[in-house]
């Protein structure tokens, strides 16, 4: 970034993972983490190595050091507190910035990406959980600076655009990596997950789901209101404890256009659709990563799952 401001360099873009390894007791005890099906060896390797990369990254020259991942939230009061100590073994001073999805917005990604690792089902458990995800961070570090996550409150509705103004930073455009799945990849995706085999050994790999499907469907993936609503009457003191924080009267509680009455079945498909689903077959990364988890070509799947409509 310059002048001594700099982005740490942890082998990965998000940070997510490495503080997970690097802080938690057991950082098994997350989905994505368990899909890896380590061993003790292998997760206490993971361990010592990522943990090394945080330290070597606080032992370099800088004035300002940035770690970003959403799954640094995983992380217990406890385990903040352990970080904490480390981090101020080479900093002065510690700045939690995060950037908070209103509720719909939050339970649309949460889903995809819980697709992504094979749990299929849509149901209040989606919900944000505001207050247990970052109620620690405020017990520990003594202050966090919340900020809407949504296009119209970000600075040309660039979400890095945005951060740099926040810190004084000088901004330079890159091309955006979202990951957010078309209805039609979603409904693909389900019958993927839903078609595992028994007898795979193979984890599913979000990361080639996401380069593969990402070109299919334009259509987007809205979630039935029927569950916003009852995830907004369920977590309603949750949903008021982060209003509060970001003093915006209700805007992450609000049903933006991005919902429908009833969810359009996962199980009906045009026929232009089909031949979108069909064209991954020359994907060869993709199409044998279907084949390894259910035993099946894609061509199988889409005969056996899909009611074509006229």
């Amino acid at each position: 970034m310059g002048d001594g401001v700099v982005y740490a360099d942890l082998g990965f873009l998000n940070h997510s993972m490495v503080f997970q390894f690097g802080f938690m007791k057991d950082p098994g005890s997350l989905a994505l983490i368990a899909n890896m099906k380590l061993s003790g060896e292998e997760m206490d390797k993971k361990r010592f190595i990522f943990r090394n990369k945080i330290e070597e990254s606080l032992e370099s020259d800088f004035k300002v050091i940035f770690f970003s991942g959403e799954g640094i939230c995983h992380l217990s009061e406890d385990e903040l507190i352990n970080l904490k100590s480390k981090l101020l073994e080479y900093v002065d001073e510690i700045v939690v910035f995060a950037y908070v999805r209103p509720v719909v917005a939050y339970m649309s990604s949460a889903y995809q990406q819980r697709l992504k690792l094979k749990c299929i089902d849509i149901s209040s458990s989606l919900a944000p959980n505001y207050k247990n995800r970052f109620s620690k961070f405020e017990t520990v570090f003594g202050e966090v600076t919340y900020k809407i996550f949504e296009a119209k409150s970000l600075l040309g509705g660039d979400v890095v655009k945005d951060f740099c103004n926040n810190f004084g930073l000088p901004y330079y455009p890159i091309e955006s990596a979202n990951s957010s799945l078309s209805l039609l990849s979603i409904k693909f995706l389900y019958h993927i997950q839903n078609n595992v085999s028994l007898t795979s050994n193979v984890t599913p790999k979000p990361g080639i789901f996401t380069r593969s499907l990402k070109v299919i469907g334009k259509e987007k993936f809205y979630l039935p209101s029927y569950l916003v609503e009852e995830v907004l009457e369920k977590k309603s003191s949750d949903i008021a404890w982060m209003n509060e924080r970001l003093g915006l009267d209700n805007r992450i509680s609000e049903i933006p256009y991005n919902v429908v009455d009833e969810m359009e079945s996962f199980d009906i498909i045009s026929l232009a659709d089909k031949e979108e689903i069909l064209g991954l077959e020359s994907d060869i990364i993709f199409a044998n990563h279907v084949f390894e988890l259910t035993g099946k070509r894609i061509s199988e799947l889409v005969e056996e799952c899909f009611i074509i409509k006229k």
